[in-house]
């Protein structure tokens, strides 16, 4: 049993007792084994209920156990036995001594006799061993001391013998804080919120009125939801970007709304903005092949691609200042003997273009997914990876700060998030495992499997209020999902996907009403409200059959990869208006796209690096790297490949 699952029954046998159900308390303790209620036990005996005593005990032990049960249970029928020849009830003494000290006695049969023989006096004190033998309550007292020295000396009660210490009534307020924070995460908060049952989750009804007196829930505008949805929806295509290999990841960023950050197939990572549609900043993963073998020794005639690698997430920090890129090795190449898979952080500068902060030596095996964090107010990058682990890193030095374990598969994807100022991570893995964390190296606080165990990827909405889930199931049938939190339940089913999906499908939220994915060669659209499919677009064409797309924070612009290492950018009609008046100002804020380029100093991309096995070591500074002999890797990673999230 679980620490969770025994402190749930502690706290309803506090209830149970708090409330006068003593006969449901007692029956739970016996039921359940976990806590040997030793003055409800000493009060049956005590009041010669012996078959409650004995119902009682054998919720914890059995006669045969080990030998203080079995002289617990022997003292507690001679008892019996003694009052009955003391009431003067032979036929009752008898049937006990058949039923009960005959099997009490099977490894000693003289005392059995001597039992036997008390049936043919008048009064048992008669016999000399009996002599001292007091009233009935002296004697179940004396009972009663012996009995408890057996049971403190018997393994089988071993931590069963403590309640622990629990404040009053907490079963109570932990109801109370979790209807709070179900009220909190109501989408029309009510200031005197209804709570009659719970049963169901708590939530507060809409009660605006559409003109004419229907009740039919409107947006601020007054137009009804699906009306009001498709003028708020990115559908215009309204510029194309030109990658040099084929995308699969982007992000934009979050306080620049037409920043966007991209990594491909190829290795690479372009930083674009869309408004003016140039490159500010590009690194090629040749680049890092010739410093490393030159760092090494190696000789290296060409500068050619290695088709293994592939960046698997690139993602940006709070504040747009940091952002990572991660990559795994699936082969080996000449001169970069690597089986370590990294995690790569990089510096945003603004005019000044990116920087390489440091890298991570992450997972034994590629690193599938990360994410930013803030658990202690301390920003932080939680990786993911084939080692079937998730783990947590300063994202300031790298040092590894947690390691979370109990996936028995690779971990497919996390999702970070705080309720109540109460930080903790979803993580998944690909056997269709749903785990929840805090922060604390304490195991797993929820384990859900997801129907058809679906390898499924996590996002909240941006209000953080409501919880969803894309994902493929073994028979490759895609699904996309609202889930409840609290229950670990599916809330709603979203229709409208394809029947088979061609790969991983990826899907996004946009604000708090809308979800995207890309599939079947479009990306379709659905109001969170509603689970019927509420448009869908092709961007005029040209899509892969499943789609990468990221929206940006306003949700005014979608990011689409398209065939022929393209990006299409759709706008709706506030995007391309951010995007025209971008576009003016965009020669005097954004520089000229620079690649690094390997003869360049390697100040361009000092950084610093962090091995998994250095774990609380903080991390050398590039400047301290580079006085050191020819120390120059601290710019770049070796070579990395993984699937796309």
């Amino acid at each position: 049993m679980s620490s969770i699952s025994r402190d749930l029954i502690f706290l309803v046998l506090q209830y149970l007792h708090e409330e006068k159900y003593k006969e449901a308390a007692h029956k739970l303790e016996e039921e359940s084994g976990i806590y040997f209620n030793m003055w409800y036990f000493e009060e049956s005996v005590l009041a010669g209920n012996w078959e409650e005593a004995e119902r009682y005990l054998s919720g914890f032990t059995k006669f045969n156990d080990n030998r203080h049960s079995t002289k617990i249970y022997f003292e507690i029928r001679k008892q019996k036995y003694l009052e009955a020849l003391d009431r003067h009830d032979k036929g009752k003494a008898l049937d006990i001594l058949v039923k009960d000290l005959r099997v009490s006695s099977t490894s000693n049969e003289k005392t059995f006799q001597e039992l036997t023989l008390l049936l043919s006096l008048d009064n048992f004190r008669e016999n000399e061993d009996l002599s001292e033998h007091g009233d009935t309550q002296t004697a179940r007292v004396m009972m009663m001391a012996q009995l408890k020295r057996l049971i403190e000396a018997n393994p089988r009660f071993k931590d069963k013998l403590q309640f622990p210490v629990i404040k009053a009534s907490r079963l109570r307020t932990l109801i109370n804080q979790s209807l709070n924070w179900q009220h909190g995460l109501c989408k029309y908060p009510s200031p005197r919120p209804n709570m009659k049952t719970l049963l169901v989750d708590h939530y507060c009804p809409q009660t605006n009125v559409a003109p004419g007196g229907s009740s039919r829930a409107v947006g601020s505008s007054g137009i009804a939801p699906s009306q009001h949805a498709l003028g708020e929806l990115p559908r215009t295509v309204a510029m194309t970007l030109n990658q040099d290999s084929a995308v699969t990841s982007m992000d934009f960023h979050p306080a620049q709304p037409t920043i966007l950050l991209v990594g491909t197939t190829a290795g690479e990572i372009s930083l674009w903005n869309v408004a003016s549609m140039e490159r500010i900043a590009h690194i090629s993963f040749e680049i890092s092949i010739f410093i490393l073998t030159w760092f090494f020794g190696y000789k290296q005639k060409t500068l050619a691609r290695d088709p293994t690698v592939s960046v698997n997430r690139v993602i940006w920090n709070f504040d747009g200042i940091q952002f990572g890129m991660f990559k795994k090795k699936t082969g080996l190449s000449i001169g970069v003997a690597y089986s370590q898979h990294l995690v790569h952080l990089f510096t945003y500068n603004g005019h000044d273009g990116i920087s390489n902060h440091l890298e991570i030596e992450a997972h034994v095996g590629g690193v599938n997914d990360a994410a930013y964090s803030q658990p202690n107010r301390q920003v932080c990058i939680v990786t993911g990876g084939e080692d079937k682990t998730i783990k947590v890193w300063e994202a300031a030095t790298g040092m590894l700060r947690y390691v979370f374990e109990g996936h028995e598969a690779p971990v497919h994807s996390i999702c970070p998030h705080s309720k109540a100022n109460i930080p903790f991570l979803f993580s998944t893995s690909l056997d269709g495992k749903i785990k929840a964390w805090l922060y604390d190296n304490m195991g797993s606080r929820l384990d859900y499997t997801t129907p058809g165990q679906w390898c499924i990827t996590l996002a909240y909405s941006a209000d953080g209020t409501r919880l969803f889930s894309c994902g493929t199931g073994k028979d490759l049938i895609p699904h996309i999902v609202e889930w409840s939190e609290s229950k670990g339940t599916i809330k709603q089913t979203y229709h409208g996907l394809c029947k088979q999906a061609v790969g991983g499908i990826k899907f996004d939220t946009i604000k708090n009403q809308f979800l995207a994915a890309g599939d079947d060669y479009m990306v379709k659209f659905w109001d969170v409200d509603n689970a019927n499919l509420l448009t869908v677009t092709d961007a005029d064409g040209g899509l892969p059959a499943s789609p990468c797309i990221r929206s940006n924070k306003d949700g005014s612009l979608l990011a689409v990869s398209a065939n022929n290492n393209r990006i299409k950018i759709l706008a709706n009609i506030d995007g391309q208006r951010l995007l025209s008046l971008a576009a003016r100002s965009a020669s005097e804020s954004i520089p000229q796209a620079r690649a690094i380029n390997p003869l360049e100093s390697v100040s361009a991309m000092a950084g610093t690096s962090a091995s998994g096995a250095d774990k609380g070591a903080p991390m050398a500074t590039a400047g301290a790297l580079a006085k050191n002999a020819q120390t120059i890797f601290a710019a770049v990673s070796p070579l990395w490949n993984c699937l796309a999230i």
